[in-house]
């Protein structure tokens, strides 16, 4: 029998996703598994998102901060975890064995460029305190942990890089009340 509700049901858990633990809060959305939802139509990887690197240049291997060792050079901004974001979910989705090459070089650069306190990407980024960006990025190495179980994509650096992220320690005296002293 089919219900129709203004809202979901927010109480109980979902016991067939994994979503929020106590102390927090049941939430009726839950995020699907990789691969639950298959899009079509321009979306799809013969689409706009599967060819963007031809056409945008902040999507371009070659020259991207985010694909540098160093974290030096251009576009080192939100353009390619936006876009990567839905591009390496395509490739989870689908299978093509072109994103599956695609998706993994970006990763590996990503990884690549490691520092000792956790910080990964483009250092521009951190120079400015601007680290909304890496947010975003953590998202497509989430999704890539999920799907490849790579541990490199969930260490402990990675980890520290959410919390430092988080607590207020790259973005600026007087915002560390963005989460509480000492969270994780």
């Amino acid at each position: 029998m089919l219900k129709i509700v203004s809202t979901p049901p927010a109480s109980g858990r979902n016991r067939f996703y994994v979503s929020n633990r106590e102390p927090l809060l049941p939430n009726p959305l839950v995020k699907l598994p990789v691969g639950s939802v298959r899009p079509k139509g321009w979306l799809m990887a013969d689409g706009m998102t599967g060819y963007l690197p031809e056409t945008s240049q902040w999507c371009q291997f070659k020259g991207s901060a985010w694909a540098s060792v160093e974290g030096q050079d251009d576009y080192g901004w939100e353009e390619v975890p936006y876009w990567l974001r839905g591009f390496g979910d395509l490739r989870y989705v689908f299978g093509d064995e072109r994103i599956v090459a695609e998706t993994r070089r970006w990763v590996e650069g990503v990884l690549s460029s490691q520092e000792q306190d956790g910080y990964f990407g483009p250092r521009v980024n951190k120079e400015n305190n601007d680290l909304w960006p890496n947010m975003l990025m953590l998202d497509v190495l989430r999704s890539f942990y999920e799907v490849t179980e790579d541990g490199r994509a969930h260490t402990n650096g990675l980890r520290q890089a959410a919390h430092l992220i988080f607590s207020g320690h790259w973005i600026g005296a007087g915002r560390s009340h963005l989460i509480e002293e000492g969270a994780t």
